[in-house]
């Protein structure tokens, strides 16, 4: 039986192995990879995205995301290009050398360069020749490829979505801080904000 999750997964799990042997010395410390759709980014990364449950204060694992919705248009390549950007970003991490807002600085892109990868924002691609390519195409020949993809958002759809949240409103209990939403002028009361006569207040959007 095809298991979706395992094949997916598995198939970036072992691209990230390899390119952490391959192209970072397997420097990179055990991540947590993720699919996540988000709106404009190819990928992101949290350093310190999980811990194990009941153990506070313990070792952190970090999170790589990459986002299935590019997947559709792009190939393989541009797929594992992403997919090194993370690691790259990741790495800087690790030796204190990454942006706090994680915004592509002058290391990360020496260090792509280093490697033959070009770009990091919202597209990246390698240089043919380089280790990343090397890397990427022992992958490819072994059978490596994009098994899943999600489907693009039409036009017609991303109008209906943007439509759908300018008809709601964000209110704010100025007593709890406890949010609702609801249409623009309603008059919203938590139990609170009642017995101080202070209705929940309308944020502005940012």
């Amino acid at each position: 039986m095809t298991a979706p999750t395992l094949e997916q997964y598995g198939d970036f799990q072992a691209a990230f192995q390899h390119f952490n042997l391959e192209l970072f010395g397997g420097a990179l410390p055990d991540t947590m990879l993720t699919l996540a759709r988000t709106r404009h980014a190819s990928g992101y990364i949290i350093p310190d995205g999980f811990h194990v449950r009941g153990v506070e204060g313990g070792d952190k694992t970090p999170e790589i995301g990459l986002n299935p919705i590019r997947f559709a248009d792009r190939t393989a390549e541009q797929v594992l290009a992403a997919l090194a950007v993370e690691m790259v970003k990741l790495a800087q991490h690790a030796d204190g050398t990454g942006s706090p807002d994680n915004y592509l600085n002058k290391d990360f892109y020496r260090r792509a360069e280093a490697m033959g990868l070009v770009g990091g924002g919202t597209i990246a691609d390698m240089i043919p020749g380089g280790a990343l390519h090397a890397a990427a195409m022992h992958l490819i020949a072994d059978g490596w490829a994009v098994r899943y993809v999600a489907p693009k958002v039409t036009e017609r759809e991303a109008q209906r979505q943007v439509s759908k949240r300018n008809s709601k409103t964000k209110y704010t209990c100025p007593i709890t801080g406890q949010n609702a939403w609801a249409k623009p002028g309603a008059t919203l009361y938590t139990k609170q904000g009642a017995d101080a006569g202070q209705p929940m207040q309308a944020q502005a959007e940012g």
